[in-house]
């Protein structure tokens, strides 16, 4: 069993490694994991700098559909050149890019095989897409001053709740005078959209196993990729924590629990 790792933003592979080295521990010997850093430099938090040392990365820094784009090419070389791999473990930035792949790949690949047999989704974030045919445009919530940023605090009922109130309306549209541009290449690089449940019917149908953190900041977006799965195909485990992997033994081996409780359901689905 080879597994995918996708750390998260303003981390790396190494980092990631740490990370789940307490769960990991606990699951079946066989199992193998490659860990991989993004390709774009960022810089890290306190929480993260302050434990662990640099460099850090992350997959996309600004979340445009062109930068999202180059994140599932840069997987899409990674499983060509490594793999294959029987499953992915994705935190935060990382949960987020491995569904849209997943997603991607279902889409544009109905009767193709799955990428993987079973996705493990730790701090999930709901994914971003790469072209303007899914997800909804959000880009207005990452302008500021006319720059793109991307990093930023939005619920996923805000998200449908813009859909609502502007009906309609593109970013590119309300946006022009702040460098956006009508030509596709322009659009691409300065829009961003993203799958929301409420909006997009597509669910990802292999076997998935979500843990995430009752004090995340970013919880409301840990569930909503959840109701972007499939329903019976599901495995969850919140703890009381935020938006990390606490270290306490009881939480490594709940943890342990769905992530092979989801394995198990990928060998009956073979």
């Amino acid at each position: 069993m080879r597994f995918l790792c996708l750390h998260g933003k303003g981390t790396s592979a190494l980092i990631l490694e740490a990370q789940t080295a307490g769960f990991r521990a606990l699951l079946p010997e066989h199992y193998e994991y490659r860990f991989y850093d993004g390709e774009e430099d960022f810089d890290s938090y306190p929480a993260i700098s302050n434990v662990f040392p640099g460099p850090y990365f992350c997959y996309y820094k600004d979340n445009s559909m062109r930068s999202v784009k180059a994140a599932h090419e840069y997987i899409g070389e990674i499983i060509e050149d490594e793999g294959p791999f029987d499953a992915v473990i994705g935190f935060s930035q990382g949960a987020a890019l491995a569904a849209s792949v997943i997603l991607y790949h279902q889409i544009e690949h109905p009767l193709a095989l799955p990428l993987f047999r079973f996705a493990v989704f730790i701090c999930g974030d709901l994914p971003f897409t790469r072209s303007p045919e899914h997800g909804l445009d959000v880009t207005e919530q990452y302008i500021k001053d006319g720059v793109m940023h991307g990093d930023v605090v939005n619920e996923p009922e805000q998200i449908v709740e813009m859909k609502r109130s502007a009906p309609g309306r593109s970013s590119l549209e309300l946006n022009t005078d702040s460098g956006y541009t009508s030509d596709e290449e322009g659009a691409s690089a300065r829009t961003v959209r993203r799958f929301v449940p409420e909006v997009d019917k597509e669910r990802i149908q292999i076997p998935t196993a979500h843990i995430y953190g009752a004090e995340d900041v970013d919880l409301k977006k840990s569930l909503a990729l959840i109701e972007m799965c499939d329903e019976g195909l599901r495995e969850k485990y919140m703890h009381q924590g935020g938006h990390f992997i606490p270290r306490a033994e009881d939480v490594h081996q709940k943890i342990a629990e769905v992530v092979q409780a989801a394995a198990v359901k990928s060998e009956i689905m073979v």
